[in-house]
């Protein structure tokens, strides 16, 4: 199906791996020209590089303020508009309240919820001049708590209560925002994932990762493919009406089967 995203621009943060990659290259692929910001110059570059001419890597720190701004007044100056904007920065360690410190508070709050917000704060004006779309990726602990998950899920829960104030206020202007969260994805951040469940379990990766395919009826992984083509259809003039909806990518995981 022709997403009708051929010709417009797009603005994905987080996008030199992972997700924020992958849905770098969904875009690419349906004619968008893309610009990917990242705070690793060296893997943005070689991400840029490898997806072709139409993206273009912008070194930046998304949650500082003068950063994103540059970012997207570049956007505007080099390419006249931005109709998509996806924030896909951030990341929270596993592990019930004692198992994580407050360094780890700070840094997963800064990384996701306050990038995703400092984007939507410089981005959203741009979008709102004829009308555009965001998307904020999560993660599916902020739909489905659980304890081992307890800064992952406070800090989804939060991008989520973000979004839906953010849909309200600019589905007015002709703007949509809505989140994407993904359960376990089979990426490189998967692995270091396992690792920190089985020390904090005492168990091998093999048997957190049987844990994790018994947990999910599909008995397999999500891809970050998986996840950036949900993001390129909420993007799309195909989802038109589709504003302040919170859709899980994660095969209906059911979380009480993880084993911890």
């Amino acid at each position: 199906m022709d997403l009708g995203l051929h010709g417009r621009v797009a603005l994905v943060s987080g996008g030199s791996a992972g997700i924020g990659a992958a849905v770098a290259a969904r875009l690419a692929d349906e004619g968008t020209t893309v610009v990917v910001a990242a705070r690793d110059r060296r893997r943005l570059a070689a991400t840029a590089a490898e997806l072709g001419p139409s993206v273009h890597p912008r070194t930046a720190d998304m949650a500082d303020p003068d950063q994103c701004a540059a970012v997207v007044d570049w956007t505007l100056r080099t390419h006249g508009r931005i109709d998509a904007a996806v924030a896909c920065t951030g990341a929270a360690p596993a592990g019930r309240l004692s198992d994580v410190d407050e360094e780890d508070w700070v840094l997963a709050l800064r990384s996701k919820l306050l990038a995703h917000a400092t984007l939507c704060r410089a981005v959203l004006p741009a979008l709102a001049t004829h009308g555009g779309a965001a998307v904020l990726v999560g993660g599916n602990a902020g739909l489905q708590a659980a304890p081992w998950e307890v800064l992952a899920g406070s800090v989804n829960a939060a991008v989520l209560s973000l979004a839906r104030s953010l849909a309200a206020e600019y589905g007015t202007r002709g703007v949509r925002i809505n989140t994407v969260h993904p359960g376990p994805v089979d990426t490189g951040r998967w692995g270091l994932l396992t690792a920190r469940v089985a020390t904090l379990r005492g168990v091998s990766e093999q048997q957190v990762e049987r844990d994790t395919l018994g947990s999910l009826p599909p008995g397999r992984l999500c891809t970050a493919d998986e996840v950036a083509s949900v993001v390129a259809f909420l993007v799309s003039p195909r989802a038109a009406f589709v504003n302040g909806a919170h859709l899980a990518v994660d095969g209906a995981q059911q979380k009480g089967r993880w084993g911890l």
